[in-house]
């Protein structure tokens, strides 16, 4: 009667989904936190919903550096998670202070330097994506003429095509160099991607559609696995700590045992 009830109540619970994806979050931070709302309204109590708490209400204690609190909604001041109320998951990834642990603050130099790489490419498409032009005009050109060719060359770059006296020039400059300066930007982002998928998946086969020999293949498909058992035994230990056995501890009391 308890395994059929643990069945139908939690693991098909229509949220139950939600609650794993949710939960998982705390493979970037190294840590997750979702509230149980109890259905109540009878003598059993069952789990009615999964409510995820945005991470930045969450801190850690400042005396334990260990313990998961609540911050207080106004001010900084730290309270404990109440019993049974929360499925808490903090998973095992790194040695060391748990904040420290979540693949996030390995990858944030990663990201970084991504991002300033992408925003140095932006400005550079900017710069060089279109041809330079430049307009040239006599020594007897009035200022109105000055002022005309100056027209012209400002719509060549959005309308393409413009109108000058014969006796102006407008030549289009285009930069030899740019392919090879903007493949240094891709490159870099590239390699910053590959280096984040062997942080989360172990490899970049998979990510990068890239192929190699048969055993290669098969050993990288292997450590990807293994990741994901080991993801999911850390996981299968929190939900059992944290809802599993409070669930049976309300409703079936020392058979529970």
């Amino acid at each position: 009667a308890i395994a059929e009830a643990v069945r139908s109540d939690i693991m098909r619970h229509q949220d139950i989904r939600d609650l794993l994806k949710n939960a998982l979050d705390a493979l970037g931070k190294g840590f997750s936190v979702n509230e149980i709302i109890w259905d109540s309204s009878r003598s059993i109590w069952k789990p009615k919903t999964f409510r995820f708490v945005d991470p930045r209400w969450c801190a850690y204690d400042k005396a334990d550096g260990r313990t998961l609190c609540l911050r207080e909604p106004l001010g900084n001041e730290l309270k404990p998670l109440r019993p049974y109320m929360y499925v808490i998951h903090e998973p095992l990834l790194l040695s060391g202070p748990q904040i420290l642990s979540g693949l996030s603050y390995t990858a944030l130099f990663l990201w970084l330097v991504k991002h300033y790489d992408i925003t140095s490419w932006a400005a550079f498409v900017d710069r060089f994506g279109y041809p330079v032009r430049v307009g040239k005009y006599g020594k007897k050109a009035t200022k109105d003429d000055i002022a005309t060719l100056k027209r012209a060359v400002s719509a060549i770059g959005s309308d393409v095509g413009a109108v000058i006296p014969d006796s102006m020039i407008i030549d289009i400059v285009e930069a030899k160099t740019t392919s090879a300066s903007a493949k240094v930007y891709q490159d870099l982002a590239e390699w910053c991607d590959k280096q984040v998928s062997k942080l989360v998946l172990g490899q970049t086969s998979s990510t990068e559609g890239t192929t190699g020999s048969l055993g290669n293949e098969n050993a990288r498909e292997e450590v990807r696995q293994d990741i994901i058992e080991a993801d999911a035994v850390q996981l299968e230990k929190t939900l059992n700590r944290d809802l599993v056995r409070p669930y049976v501890q309300f409703n079936f009391g020392d058979q529970a045992v």
